[in-house]
């Protein structure tokens, strides 16, 4: 009995180049060997049967009454809760085969959950680090301007005391911080973008070099920079002075 195939779009782009692969006909193994000629009836999609980051590689698909595999794994469409589900579907078929074994009747989102459980759990980790690592840069910034304005007390007296506004003041102090930020900026997203090819091995379905995500990094952490420097800034646009030029 001639038997007939489907394989997937991958298999066909390898294997025929820009032919038509319908009608062409594949054989396991080397072409005197004694495994029978398959005719090729249908191209599928692409499906990752191995894991959810693999390459597809060249599947076929072999109709069961041709070739009956050793397990079977049969999928359900419902609009209802799956699990309960299970039930139904081991009592259906056992009214059919009642030695025929029956195991792991889960849900499709269990299924994907756990095949990409650890590339999860890895994404999780790093938006933690990220957070943590922002708000490091947040205090970071406070404390370098606090420090700053802390040193130049007599220089921000002595403004004050030749007609500077307290508004002058703050917005002198917030664009120091953000020309030191957008430095820092500039040299992290160029660091960022040597190390992409490590994290790239960490992503699913995701590009490591995303250009919302890296024109969203500079101006989020400029606003960081700016809220942290506010409360130094006003803290030295409200200067006496007359204090201040008397400080050591």
């Amino acid at each position: 009995m001639p038997i007939n195939i489907v394989i997937s779009e991958t298999a066909a782009r390898r294997l025929f180049a820009n032919e038509d692969p319908i009608g062409k006909r594949l054989k396991r193994g080397p072409a005197d060997s004694p495994a029978p000629w398959m005719t090729i009836v249908g191209i599928a999609r692409d499906a990752k049967l191995k894991s959810a980051d693999a390459d597809p590689g060249n599947v076929m698909y072999i109709s069961l009454a041709q070739s009956p595999p050793i397990t079977l794994a049969i999928f359900a469409r419902t609009a209802q809760d799956p699990a309960s589900l299970a039930p139904q579907i081991v009592n259906t078929v056992h009214s059919v085969d009642p030695d025929q074994p029956v195991y792991r009747v889960v849900p499709m989102e269990t299924v994907v959950s756990a095949a990409i459980g650890q590339r999860r759990f890895s994404a999780w980790l790093f938006v933690a680090f990220a957070v943590l690592a922002l708000g490091l840069a947040a205090v970071g910034v406070y404390g370098l301007i606090a420090q700053s304005v802390a040193q130049r007390r007599r220089e921000i007296g002595l403004r004050i005391a030749l007609g500077a506004d307290s508004s002058a003041v703050l917005r002198l102090i917030v664009r120091d911080a953000l020309s030191l930020a957008t430095a820092g900026i500039a040299l992290g997203l160029g660091l960022s973008l040597m190390l992409t090819r490590l994290l790239a091995t960490q992503l699913f379905n995701v590009s490591a070099y995303d250009p919302v995500v890296l024109l969203a990094v500079g101006p989020l952490l400029l606003i960081v920079a700016a809220g942290a420097s506010y409360l130094p800034g006003r803290a030295a646009s409200r200067l006496n002075p007359v204090v201040a030029l008397q400080s050591d």
